[in-house]
């Protein structure tokens, strides 16, 4: 079992990931509309520029996820279970 402190420590890295892959689908979601539109517009140059922000983006979120899944097995106590609601 890791270190209490060593835990905490990973809680908070855990915390700032799953904020970056919010902070990456959405900005992955506002570029493929923005990739959308200029397909319909026809501006063949932007669409290209667009798809490859996309793909780049896709990739630092496929290491974020990466990230945390080394983090979950290496500390799996950074999990939280939070207790059922009550009906």
């Amino acid at each position: 079992m890791a270190d209490a402190s060593d835990a905490a420590q990973a809680r908070i890295f855990l915390d700032q990931l799953d904020t970056e892959i919010d902070v990456l689908s959405q900005r992955i979601e506002s570029t493929e509309a923005l990739a959308d539109r200029a397909r319909t517009d026809h501006q063949r140059r932007l669409t290209d520029q667009l798809g490859a922000e996309v793909a780049g983006l896709r990739g630092e979120l496929f290491e974020v996820h990466r990230l945390v899944d080394a983090l979950v097995f290496r500390f799996p106590e950074v999990i939280r279970r939070d207790p059922p609601a009550l009906a």
